[in-house]
């Protein structure tokens, strides 16, 4: 599988949000809705290894007014052309130089019994989406750009884009409680089945939660969305990365992202 199918999931994702201006050297993605969002407002650098990271950022204004997008977001595959621009990046203290692996698999592997004190479900109804809403604080707020208000901004574009796009909510559950312990997200675009946000609940991690709720997600995307193949994009240092090879998931490319406020 080509590494542009899989970012073709994502321009899918913020479709919803964002207007795109694409041409030869590079591709902006805008939203009006939400100038303030970061990760919908930016440059995708396609085809240029000329431009300093300083053209790029004279660029961005030419698309962004700084009054109003008071951010400046870049994303590229990596490469060793590009390998200057995360060079600057860091020398100019930008907030993230995040490196993310792009992954698919084509099988699943059931997984295994969760406890009997925890249900499986899917969020449907406006009392799930509240659960989850309380989820969403609890696993962002040791986060450095973590406020109440923040976290609620997120949390709606999400339900919004899931709406629009039709992405399921799968997730693990206490029993009597209904609190949420682990949540994934899916949606098919080009026959495949893209995962969004694994999360678990901190007080359950190390458990195999997230992994037993991944199999069923992808169990899910083979058996009831029809897909060939499922993916999901994670950040190249985080400690699923071993948990998606396991689970048959298999790296294809990788891609930088660069942010600064």
């Amino acid at each position: 599988m080509e590494l542009d199918q899989l970012i073709a999931t994502e321009r899918h994702l913020l479709s919803v949000l964002c207007t795109y201006i694409s041409t030869p050297e590079y591709v902006v993605y805008r939203s009006e809705k939400y100038p303030g969002f970061f990760a919908a407002n930016g440059i995708e650098i396609t085809n240029s290894e000329t431009r300093s990271l300083a053209d790029w950022e004279i660029l961005f204004e030419q698309y962004f007014d700084p009054s109003v997008h008071r951010h400046k977001t870049f994303n590229f595959r990596k490469s060793e052309a590009l390998l200057s621009l995360e060079y600057e990046a860091k020398a100019r203290n930008y907030n993230i130089v995040q490196t993310s692996s792009w992954m698919y698999a084509t099988t699943w592997e059931p997984g295994t019994d969760i406890p009997n004190t925890m249900t499986y479900g899917r969020i449907e109804t406006i009392e799930d989406e509240e659960r989850y809403r309380a989820f969403y604080h609890t696993t962002n707020s040791d986060e450095g750009w973590y406020t109440p208000a923040g976290c609620n901004s997120l949390f709606d574009k999400t339900m919004y884009v899931s709406r629009a796009i039709g992405i399921t909510w799968l997730y693990i559950a206490d029993r009597d409680t209904g609190e949420f312990y682990a949540v994934i997200g899916v949606f098919r675009h080009n026959n495949i089945g893209r995962l969004q946000d694994v999360a678990t609940h901190p007080g359950y991690r190390r458990r195999g939660l997230a992994s037993n709720l991944l199999r069923r997600v992808m169990q899910y995307a083979f058996e009831v969305l029809g897909v060939g193949a499922t993916a999901l994009c994670a950040d190249t240092d985080y400690y699923a990365i071993d948990l998606y090879r396991k689970v048959g998931f298999v790296p294809v490319g990788e891609t930088v992202e660069l942010m600064k406020y």
